[in-house]
């Protein structure tokens, strides 16, 4: 019996379980560097904080770079 291929949403599985899933939107960009992405969207490359530390709702970027 042939092997199906996974379907592309199948690697975005996780947001269903993660603190995101409420509510949130999701951008998947290729091709550019982490700092460009964060700078493109209004962050700042140089003052990253993590996500557990925001405990309130506020615009936030956040962004996992599978290159590293």
């Amino acid at each position: 019996m042939p092997v199906r291929p996974a379907l592309p949403e199948e690697a975005f599985g996780w947001l269903r379980r993660s603190v995101i899933a409420q509510g949130a939107t999701v951008t998947v960009v290729t091709g550019l560097p982490t700092d460009e992405v964060v700078r493109a969207f209004g962050g700042d490359p140089r003052e990253p904080v993590s996500l557990r530390r925001i405990n309130h709702v506020v615009p936030t970027v956040a962004v996992l770079d599978r290159c590293r």
